[in-house]
């Protein structure tokens, strides 16, 4: 998952997708801030930047091959 490599936290080398919006199962859009984070990731990692001011909310995701 990702690009294979620990974050740096660069959008140059990690995989990440922007302007994320989260729906509910009303199919209604919910403000993302006060959604809830779960890890249960064990080698890989996640970072959510909820306010990226270019890109919006900015999700960083990867980790190293196994």
């Amino acid at each position: 998952m990702g690009s294979g490599h620990d974050l740096r936290i660069d959008r140059r080398y990690d995989a990440y997708f922007r302007n994320t919006q989260v729906i509910n199962e009303f199919s209604q859009n919910v403000d993302e801030f006060n959604t809830e984070t779960f890890r249960d990731a064990g080698k890989y990692e996640v970072v959510d930047l909820k306010n990226s001011e270019k890109f919006g909310h900015v999700v960083i995701y990867g980790g190293p091959a196994q």
